[in-house]
């Protein structure tokens, strides 16, 4: 009787639906104040709102049913998600999971293991994901694991770094990780930037023939989980961060069994827009092709809903056409008399005035150039006015913004939706513009709030 009461359970985790959690707020501050207006997920990145690329990944990986968990502007992700090609598709069901008072991922896993939506092994991403990685090497390497050890929870994809600039370009911090080289078992985990020595446990040379300390991987913040996972965060209610805590807090306690492990990739992207430097490289790479079949001409990303607003810049399709020198420009663009260079993407509807240059940015949709404007690495979105003579350097103009004639916006700064900057003002460097009123900061500002400074105009290619 035992054994034929695990040949159906075999059966029935043979049929289990895959299963993705995708965390649609990041739980952090590193884009305001663009996020107080927008939710995060929903930005746009290389004109397309960045939740798309991550869903559209899962789809391809033949993931079968999404959880989106919203938190900050919840009702705005849910009716994207109601009005979009996520609607009624038979390719993937998305389902909303809302609470506005979660405060952490941690609170947001312990939300969805007390409603019991998970069965069996699912992914865990973040909606700020940019991947086109190959999950079946992957899950079946978890999977394999898993049945030779119930207590292999998780395994965590990561990806080398071949030349120190792929992480400092990302923005990425110092990460040192401790392997077994033979199994992939995951040791240590140490966020090297708030550590002043590496402490290791003697046993580990003692119980292991070959083992690796390395500081060249990248985490990608794509995890394939068991349910104890969420087990897990539900007993310790002082599990809120995913790495800092959760990750960290199993590897310390190795008495109790639980084994994390890691997939390294090697040719594929798989990248977390975590902040504003890592948006700009990201953008970067989506127009230099690094993440293939992920490119603005493509047009695999259309959300599909003819009932968006044309404002909005989600209409029924992209249709995008790539140029040499990886300009994408979609339909009724004019740049007549315009120096349009190389890594550009131009929205539907956008016209850019004679002797205006634009090299290594994204313009959204309906967005209105004046004659003579400089823009190098902007990210202008649909519906803003740049009038003639403007000269924009590494920044963020958000929808229906206004930048006066003759007016300068330094780099790293952020001008946020219905912002109006003066005729020949000068916005300096790192500034961020808002309609809305700031929570006041005490102290010094954070790293978090400074990352943006850090943005550089170099083209370099990516492969992050």
């Amino acid at each position: 009787m035992v054994a034929k009461k695990g040949g159906v359970q075999e059966k029935v985790e043979a049929r289990a639906v895959l299963t993705a959690i995708v965390l649609a707020d990041s739980f952090a501050q590193r884009f305001r104040p663009i996020t107080i207006e927008k939710p995060k997920a929903l930005l746009p990145l290389a004109n397309i709102p960045m939740i798309e690329y991550t869903l559209e990944w899962l789809a391809s990986n033949k993931v079968e049913e999404v959880f989106l968990f919203c938190c900050a502007h919840a009702e705005q992700i849910r009716s994207y998600i109601a009005s979009g090609k996520w609607a009624g598709t038979d390719r993937m069901k998305v389902t909303p999971v809302i609470s506005t008072n979660c405060l952490s991922a941690g609170e947001a896993l312990r939300l969805i293991d007390q409603r019991d939506l998970i069965k069996s092994d699912f992914v865990l991403v973040s909606a700020d994901t940019i991947s086109n990685m190959d999950l079946g090497p992957a899950l079946a390497a978890h999977r394999q694991r898993r049945q030779a050890d119930k207590n292999a929870i998780m395994t965590m994809v990561m990806k080398p770094a071949r030349h120190a600039h792929q992480r400092l370009r990302l923005g990425d911090g110092k990460l040192l990780v401790t392997i077994d080289h033979a199994s992939k078992r995951l040791l240590k985990y140490t966020d090297w930037e708030n550590e002043a020595t590496l402490k290791l446990d003697t046993a580990f040379f003692s119980e292991r023939d070959d083992l690796q300390i390395r500081s060249d991987l990248l985490d990608t913040h794509i995890a394939i989980c068991a349910p104890e996972v969420l087990m897990l965060f539900s007993d310790n209610f002082d599990y809120q961060n995913l790495r800092r805590d959760f990750v960290v807090g199993v590897l310390s306690e190795e008495e109790l069994g639980n084994k994390l492990f890691i997939y390294e990739i090697e040719n594929e992207y798989a990248a977390r827009v975590h902040n504003l430097r890592s948006y700009d490289a990201i953008s970067r790479d989506i127009l230099q092709r690094w993440c293939f079949p992920f490119a603005p001409d493509t047009n695999l990303l259309s959300p599909g809903s003819s009932s968006s607003s044309a404002s909005a810049g989600w209409g029924a399709t992209t249709r995008y056409q790539r140029l040499r020198g990886n300009r994408y420009l979609e339909a009724s663009v004019t740049t007549r008399g315009a120096d349009v260079a190389d890594d550009v993407c131009v929205g539907a509807g956008t016209v850019v005035g004679e002797g205006s240059v634009l090299s290594q940015s994204v313009i959204g949709r309906n967005v209105r150039i004046g004659r003579g404007c400089s823009l190098v690495g902007c990210y202008v979105q649909d519906g803003a006015v740049i009038q003639s003579g403007a000269e924009l350097r590494c920044c963020v103009v958000c929808e229906k913004a206004v930048i006066g004639a003759g007016a300068k916006v330094m780099p790293g700064s952020v001008v946020s939706f219905g912002v109006v900057v003066g005729a020949r003002h000068e916005v300096p460097p790192f500034t961020r513009l808002s309609l809305c009123k700031q929570q006041e900061q005490t102290g010094h500002a954070s790293d978090d709030e400074l990352e943006y400074s850090t943005m550089t105009m170099a083209a370099g290619g990516g492969g992050g």
